[in-house]
């Protein structure tokens, strides 16, 4: 789609605070605590899923910022995303979302809370 506003109007899609556009489309009623693996709580009783629709127009970036719960993710449209990832004792790596898996893109893919994360 050559003209992206128009899916943002018709989505009815928000800024996102890192960069983008998005609307959330599911929160469950059901809550928890989540913890991380040493049983440490990252996030006191809170939702335990939802989904967004997201949009990266091809000319803007996402800024860096931490995912803090694990994340899944579909790739529906649009040029290929490549998404950065950093982690303290893993370092940098990086996963390319988009529909041609001879290019070694992926059409869905989950994150586990990771310290470190952009979009491009």
């Amino acid at each position: 789609m050559n003209d992206y506003r128009s899916l943002i109007e018709r989505l009815n899609l928000l800024p996102h605070p890192e960069g983008g556009y998005y609307r959330r489309n599911w929160q469950s009623q059901m809550t928890g605590v989540a913890k991380d693996a040493t049983g440490k709580i990252v996030h006191a009783e809170r939702s335990i899923g939802s989904s967004i629709l997201y949009l990266l127009p091809s000319r803007e970036v996402c800024a860096w910022h931490r995912i803090a719960c694990d994340e899944m993710w579909h790739y529906y449209h649009g040029s290929s995303l490549r998404i950065h990832l950093f982690a303290q004792y893993r370092g940098a790596s990086g996963i390319c979302a988009g529909h041609e898996s001879g290019k070694g893109e992926l059409p869905h893919t989950s994150f586990l809370e990771t310290p470190g994360f952009a979009r491009k």
